[in-house]
């Protein structure tokens, strides 16, 4: 009897196809809904799974699965993930289209991508993809208002500007303010004042 060993191959996941990511609000800070479209190149039977991986500055622990919920159910959350377990088969080349809502978007604008993966029961990878970017936008700031102590032309003065951010500005963030092009700001320094 002859006997002999070749060493083993590594499998390796299949592509989804036709990925896409879209919200109903891509402000920074705000709490949205996403829709999550792809295709599998390979079937997914009752029992697995699709994992949505988000950029780390997001914040998905309150989210919660919107539909199709005769294809899907929610099986776990965390900050920067979502799991979906299959109730019904997914089939092969067939259009999905989960809706997750409560997602809070970054803080800051950004271009951020999403893995999805299909797997088995098993959590055995079946396919993936990383979508195209998207790009978060800048929230808008309420209660703006800008005074100063004189409007008489070409007098040296002090402005005083007051705002309501709706993200936090971190320690080393800055505020930028762009003046009309008329303004000369050349002695212009910071005086004082509370964030």
């Amino acid at each position: 009897m002859d006997e002999g060993s070749i060493s083993g191959i590594t499998i390796t996941a299949g592509s989804l196809t036709g990925l896409s990511v879209a919200a109903e609000s891509y402000v920074a800070g705000y709490t949205t809904d996403y829709t999550f479209n792809f295709t599998p190149t390979h079937a997914v039977g009752a029992g697995g799974y699709v994992t949505i991986d988000f950029d780390s500055d997001y914040d998905a622990s309150s989210a919660y699965l919107i539909s199709p919920l005769d294809v899907y159910s929610l099986s776990s959350k965390s900050a920067n993930q979502v799991v979906l377990s299959v109730v019904q088969t997914l089939g092969t080349g067939v259009v999905q289209n989960p809706v997750i809502g409560t997602i809070v978007n970054p803080g800051s604008v950004k271009e951020v991508t999403f893995t999805i993966t299909t797997q088995n029961f098993g959590q055995n990878n079946i396919d993936t993809a990383i979508s195209p970017a998207i790009s978060t936008q800048a929230a808008p700031m309420t209660s703006v208002s800008m005074s100063s102590i004189s409007s008489i032309a070409l007098d040296l003065t002090s402005y005083t500007l007051d705002f309501t951010a709706v993200n936090a500005i971190e320690i080393g963030g800055k505020v930028e303010i762009t003046f009309d092009a008329d303004y000369d700001l050349t002695e212009a320094e910071y005086s004082s004042g509370t964030i």
